[in-house]
């Protein structure tokens, strides 16, 4: 269409006499009728697609998950708002969906599965390291939402990987928490994944746990599935009154699952006291045992241990040190920095070993008096092990030589390099949870 048809509508006379907003009005319904519709041939009025961000990952109770579905929702503020994507979990716990790559951020629950709960039963007699032997398997089934992650999809975001797990699950009620005091869903979700990640030693989100194998070494992943197959050997030999009621009712994985995100919920730390649905403050209990901070940290790292122990039965054997060897994956989950993050845990520090490696000095005695080469013989010995080069002698507070290992046999000393008089000769050792022990014996040089 061209100008000139405007003359030809409207002759000069009668242009004068109409608002230009008139004309142009007329003229734009004009043009709009020449171009629309498609009966010429012309291209039709398509929208643009929606882009759309893949999110997968898998459902790990103490286990893979080997059915049921996936929905993500909106979840602004701490609240669950309209349902965005539903997927369903294969046979391998794996699930693929797809949201709105504008979605910003999402909550994804799983809504039913079947999972194995599988623990380590201690033998009857305390002389017997549990073996896979004394494992107990039951099928866990659920027909509701049991588990749930909350991560943010950036703006333009292609894929994202978001695993499901009862720690997940945590670090939603954390970040809940921290929503409801007033920080943006943008950090609260960031803030309570990391938190919980640093608490497992592993990135919860984007690391997909997997079950304890016989290995010498653990992955970030086997840790991640060592730590999450902990639980229903607590839940069997601590929580259930008797080991027939052991999966059943509120003996399960799921269930400790929610009691961690309530407890997180309610107040920021992980102390026993969750939120019941108006809000109040409860007292959580499992089974037969309620939960406190000593539960969270040093029982499900203990259970943990004697699962990965039982599976990898003939790749490590029964001494201190080879059981050291597992507990060296664990460092993290059973000696978190509480000084740095304290909303996870107001409590001390606690570890397996409650405590630093004993350290004998075999030589020389107190107050002996050495002169030439002399020899200083010793060693360290800790149930959680100790690091190659973490065994070192002093003298005078000053490193005089580290040892490959915790034995220190008959090393020799040239204390022509030292003045004549009192010096102290110490051997310093640290294990593999940083804990630090000293033994020190006072002599003299004289030369």
């Amino acid at each position: 269409m061209h100008v000139h048809l405007v003359g030809q509508l409207f002759p000069a006379g009668l242009v004068n006499k109409v608002h230009l907003r008139n004309v142009l009005l007329l003229f734009v319904l004009f043009a709009a009728g020449c171009g629309g519709g498609n009966a010429g041939g012309g291209a039709s009025s398509v929208p643009p697609a929606t882009l759309l961000t893949t999110v997968s990952g898998v459902v790990v109770a103490s286990d893979t998950f080997t059915g049921g579905i996936v929905n993500a929702y909106a979840f602004t503020g701490g609240v669950k708002a309209g349902l965005l994507s539903t997927a369903a979990i294969d046979s391998t716990g794996a699930y693929h969906l797809s949201v709105p790559a504008s979605s910003g951020a999402i909550l994804i629950e799983a809504a039913g599965g079947c999972y194995a709960e599988k623990a380590i039963q201690w033998p009857a007699s305390a002389n017997n390291y549990p073996t896979a032997s004394n494992s107990t398997t039951i099928s866990v089934c659920a027909t509701s939402n049991v588990l749930s992650a909350a991560v943010r999809v950036p703006a333009g975001a292609t894929a994202l990987v978001a695993a499901i797990t009862p720690y997940t699950h945590a670090a939603v009620g954390l970040a809940e928490y921290e929503m409801r005091n007033g920080s943006t869903t943008a950090f609260a979700l960031d803030d309570a994944n990391s938190r919980i990640s640093q608490w497992v030693g592993a990135d919860i989100l984007n690391t997909l746990p997997t079950a304890p194998v016989r290995t010498i070494t653990l992955s970030s992943a086997t840790l991640y599935g060592s730590l999450l197959s902990g639980i229903p050997s607590w839940l069997l030999n601590v929580a259930a009154i008797t080991p027939a009621v052991f999966g059943a009712g509120t003996l399960t994985t799921l269930t400790f699952a929610d009691a961690m995100r309530s407890d997180l919920a309610q107040d920021g730390v992980l102390n026993g006291v969750g939120r019941d649905a108006d809000g109040n403050a409860v007292t959580l209990v499992v089974g037969n045992a309620a939960l406190s901070t000593t539960i969270y940290r040093h029982q499900l790292a203990l259970w943990a241990v004697i699962r990965v122990r039982a599976e990898t039965e003939g790749a490590l054997d029964a001494t201190p040190e080879e059981r050291a060897r597992i507990v060296s994956f664990l460092p993290s989950f059973v000696a978190y920095n509480d000084a740095t993050n304290t909303l996870l845990d107001a409590s001390a520090i606690i570890a397996l070993d409650e405590g630093g490696p004993v350290v004998t000095i075999g030589g020389p005695s107190p107050g002996a008096t050495l002169s030439g080469t002399s020899g200083m013989s010793g060693f360290a010995r800790d149930n959680v092990g100790i690091p190659s080069l973490s065994t070192v002698m002093l003298i005078d507070d000053v490193q005089y030589t580290p040892f490959a290992n915790q034995y220190i046999p008959n090393h020799f000393i040239s204390t022509t390099i030292f003045a004549n008089g009192p010096h102290t000769l110490t051997i310093k050792a640290t294990n593999n949870l940083g804990h630090v022990s000293t033994a020190s014996v006072n002599v003299t040089f004289r030369n």
